[in-house]
C-alpha cells in the first residue's frame, strides 16, 4: 500500500507543479488538500496528512500556515513510520 500511496502522492504533486506553473493558485490549494485526503484515507498518519501544505504556505509567505503546518509536522514525528505494521 505504501508503492501505491506514494505512486498517486507523486501524480498529484506532479499536477500541483503544473498548478504552480500556470499561476493557477486555487488548483494549487485544492491539489494541497486532495493529498492531505489521500494520506488520510491511506492512513499514513498525521505527518503525510498536513507536510503537502509546507511548500505552498511558504511559496505563498504566509508565515502563520507554515508555523502551524511545521509545528504539526514536528508534533507528530514521531509517528512518521505509522503506517507499518
Amino acid at each position: 500500500m505504501f508503492t501505491d500511496y506514494q505512486r498517486v502522492s507523486s501524480e498529484f504533486h506532479g499536477i500541483y507543479l503544473l498548478a504552480l506553473q500556470n499561476n493557477d493558485i486555487d488548483k494549487a490549494h485544492r491539489l494541497v488538500a486532495k493529498q492531505g485526503e489521500l494520506a488520510k484515507c491511506f492512513e499514513m498518519g498525521k505527518y503525510y496528512e498536513v507536510s503537502s501544505r509546507l511548500e505552498i504556505a511558504t511559496l505563498e509567505k504566509n508565515a502563520d500556515a507554515v508555523l502551524d503546518t511545521m509545528e504539526k509536522m514536528l508534533s507528530n514525528i514521531q509517528d512518521i513510520s505509522h503506517y507499518t505494521p
